[in-house]
Parts: structure tokens; C-alpha cells; sequence
């Protein structure tokens, strides 16, 4: 049995991936003038991407005049105003994995892509809490899918990639767990869009089929 389970955030721990997809599209909309209009197919493929490498990809894409500090702060203030107006909660059953997980003594830690100034807000709006360990975007080096993030998450937790488990629900946060060698579980969770998970170990559609037991670890 692994004994460490690292969660992403958006998309399975809540359910903010929307949020950030429409916070993504409205700053787009807002700044680009090409022919290229921005469209949801186009966000929706940066799922699980840390922000300066998205806005640097966006910048490309749509020949943007705007630094990627300048796009970010647009983005921040977008999603954040999206956020606060209570359009995000907890995706169904997290609570009660959560719960099972420490009950039997499991590690549990965060390796999320959003930096730690929006993950304060989130945590402390939503009452998250009780991660033994909390990676944030700002703390690696290479973002998803690079492997960098669940590593130094491993690394914090004192164990082996080998005895740890990675949830994600993003084509690119699976094939980051899976280049750091570590067993993942793909949540397909709908409003993530359409993300491919094939890479991952196993795929479940929702968390109620494994809150019944630790078989699957």
C-alpha cells in the first residue's frame, strides 16, 4: 500500500478548473486583435500549465503585445473575481477521501500549478486544510508536464516516487506524474474538459468508487 497521496488542485481537490479556463478566455478576448480569435479548445489545452509558460504560449499563439507579468495580473484579478463570487466549491467527495486517507494514517500533500498567493485564498475561502505538504507553482524550477513539482513533493514528504500516488485529472499534470516515475490516478472529472488521461495507471469518473475502502492504493 502506497502510504503518500499528492493531490493536484484544480479540477480534484476543487472544482476551479472552469473558473480558470473563463479567467484565461476573458483576458484573451480582452487583449488579442488577430486573426486568430481565442477560443475554450484553445485554454482548455493548457490545463495543469503554470502561469508564465501558459501566458508565454498565449503570447505566441496570438502575437500579444502585453508582457506575460501584465497578462497574469489581468488573470489573477479575473479569476479571483470569479472566485469570490462563490462559483468554485469542493468537487464531490474530496472531504470524505480526505478523511479516509488521514484516518488510516495516509500522507496526503498538494502540488498545484497556482501559485501560493491564490492558493491562500482558495484554502482559506473553501477550508482546506490538513496537508502534511504543499507545493505551489512558484517552488520548481519546470511547471506540468515536466516531472519537477511531484518530485519536490515526494522529496518533502520523505519518500520514495515509488511509494506515493498522484490524483490528476490533466493530460499534462499525467504525464508529469507519470515522467517522476510515480503510480497516478486519472479523475475525469467533465468540467476539466476534454483531457486526455490514457497515460494514467487507473481512471475513475468520480471519487465515491474509491472512498469505500484503500484497495486502490
Amino acid at each position: 500500500m502506497r502510504r503518500n497521496v499528492i493531490f493536484d488542485m484544480d479540477g480534484v481537490l476543487i472544482d476551479s478548473q472552469p473558473l480558470h479556463f473563463r479567467a484565461d478566455l476573458d483576458v484573451l478576448s480582452h487583449v488579442s486583435a488577430g486573426k486568430h480569435k481565442p477560443s475554450y479548445n484553445d485554454v482548455e489545452l493548457m490545463a495543469g500549465t503554470p502561469n508564465n509558460p501558459r501566458w508565454q504560449k498565449y503570447i505566441n499563439m496570438f502575437d500579444l503585445t502585453q508582457s506575460a507579468e501584465t497578462l497574469i495580473d489581468m488573470y489573477y484579478k479575473a479569476f479571483t473575481g470569479l472566485f469570490r463570487r462563490g462559483e468554485c466549491k469542493l468537487c464531490h467527495g474530496v472531504a470524505q477521501l480526505l478523511a479516509l486517507l488521514r484516518a488510516n494514517g495516509i500522507k496526503t500533500a498538494v502540488a498545484t500549478s497556482t501559485y501560493m498567493d491564490l492558493v491562500s485564498i482558495i484554502f482559506d475561502t473553501l477550508g482546506l486544510n490538513g496537508f502534511d505538504v504543499m507545493v505551489t507553482g512558484e517552488m520548481v524550477t519546470n511547471g506540468k508536464p515536466e516531472p519537477d513539482i511531484f518530485l519536490k513533493a515526494a522529496k518533502e514528504l520523505a519518500a520514495n516516487p515509488a511509494d506515493c500516488l498522484v490524483v490528476e485529472d490533466s493530460y499534462n499534470g499525467v504525464k508529469a506524474a507519470k515522467a517522476a516515475g510515480i503510480y497516478c490516478v486519472g479523475y475525469q472529472n467533465p468540467t476539466s474538459g476534454n483531457q486526455d488521461l490514457s497515460a494514467a495507471d487507473m481512471i475513475i469518473s468520480d471519487f465515491d468508487t474509491i472512498n469505500n475502502n484503500l484497495e486502490w492504493l
